[in-house]
């Protein structure tokens, strides 16, 4: 339904150069407060209202005489206005945050066509919503008053769900901006927690500064690694010495083998011997190491397998075994690995809290997760960990 389905149409109204006495007596007549002033009867531009409440305080108040006062004298020009073609609810919200009981409704030139009022509201209105109207039109001024003119009708009622997000999150902001002026600027307190921003800001911008130099050379390092292991790879003249070749296994080893120093390496003739003592759960993987270094044609199997290490001098000493891992599969990542992981999981997370759905909450919570590990450089290694993200972002409480 639209404004004007329900408004009173062609309202009597004054002109600013007629008197006072004259628009009382309009209100007289029609039985109403406040009437429309224009400025002429012809085209019937909107230029203010003027109330019974005017002429009180204004005129009469004042010892003035009501047939020498102009209308223009004591009218408001702050007149609030709705179109014809407005939905009817956008009046009635009118009316409850400005606490009016008369709209007047211009059309595209300004010009008045028609006025609304609360008899217009009861006769097209269910019973529960004029109420409300009224109610909130008659609400008392102060601050009660002016908080919730910050909230729409419709989020006010306890039995309405929706509610204006932008006028909400406006309010909360500027709550929230009052309430940081009066924090920091607190004569007692104030000038020692200005100081701990300022040196908090500081040292963050310090910490990202260096946070960002280590992205940096971390990058080019393994940059500059790839290049040259591209090189190496369709270079003809690379360096197959013995030396070379049992570097290169002696470096594979300690990542397979739990104890490396117990394997020796000769290598001849691109030929790799390794004896030593070994586990048995990793002969497998100490051959494949050895058999893919660069350089090696052969490998000599010499290597003592046993089953524990109990009793043997070699296999002592407790050692988680290094296997080669991914890099994002190691438990802490490099300053490279930390930034693409943060802007991925960031991304991820912003698009997951855009969208809706089960598919949407849980890209939203992987992306959570993997934001979280780059920041901690800590792994997530329970479930707990994940359901605490969970909780987190669809802000429920922990249990």
């Amino acid at each position: 339904m639209t404004c004007k389905d329900v408004m009173t149409p062609d309202p009597n109204c004054c002109c600013p150069n007629d008197s006072v006495s004259h628009a009382a007596e309009i209100m007289r007549d029609e039985d109403v407060g406040p009437v429309p002033v224009v400025e002429d009867q012809k085209q019937k531009k909107l230029t203010g209202i003027i109330t019974d409440r005017d002429i009180a305080v204004k005129v009469v108040a004042s010892g003035k005489d009501t047939r020498s006062t102009c209308v223009q004298d004591v009218m408001s020009t702050a007149v609030v206005t709705c179109c014809p073609d407005d939905d009817y609810s956008k009046a009635l919200n009118a009316m409850a945050r400005h606490q009016v009981r008369r709209i007047p409704v211009v059309d595209e030139r300004g010009s008045l066509v028609g006025i609304i009022s609360q008899a217009d509201v009861a006769r097209e209105s269910a019973e529960q919503e004029v109420g409300e109207v009224v109610e909130e039109i008659s609400e008392a001024s102060g601050i009660g008053h002016t908080v919730g003119t910050f909230m729409p009708r419709t989020w006010r009622s306890e039995d309405r769900a929706g509610f204006d997000a932008s006028t909400l999150l406006t309010a909360a902001a500027s709550l929230a901006g009052g309430a940081a002026v009066m924090y920091l600027f607190d004569p007692d307190r104030g000038r020692t927690r200005r100081a701990k921003i300022a040196d908090k800001t500081t040292s963050v911008y310090r910490d990202s500064a260096n946070l960002a130099g280590k992205v940096q050379r971390d990058t080019r390092n393994r940059t500059a690694g790839v290049v040259a292991a591209t090189k190496g790879t369709f270079s003809r003249e690379e360096d197959n010495s013995d030396q070379k070749i049992e570097a290169r296994v002696r470096e594979k080893l300690g990542r397979v083998a739990s104890y490396p120093h117990a394997i020796r390496v000769t290598a001849s003739d691109r030929c790799v011997t390794v004896e030593g003592k070994i586990l048995a759960n990793e002969v497998n993987d100490v051959l494949s190491a050895v058999r893919s270094t660069s350089g090696v044609d052969r490998v000599e199997n010499k290597l003592q397998v046993h089953d524990a290490p109990g009793g043997i001098q070699d296999l002592q000493g407790k050692r988680e075994q290094p296997r080669a891992r991914a890099e994002f599969m190691q438990a802490n990542w490099s300053p490279a690995a930390r930034f693409v992981a943060a802007a991925v999981g960031g991304g991820l997370t912003l698009y997951g809290l855009r969208q809706r759905g089960a598919l949407a909450k849980t890209t939203a919570t992987v992306g959570a997760g993997l934001l979280t590990r780059a920041v901690l450089n800590r792994e997530i290694t329970s479930l707990t960990d994940f359901e605490t993200i969970r909780r987190a972002l669809a802000s429920e409480p922990a249990r």
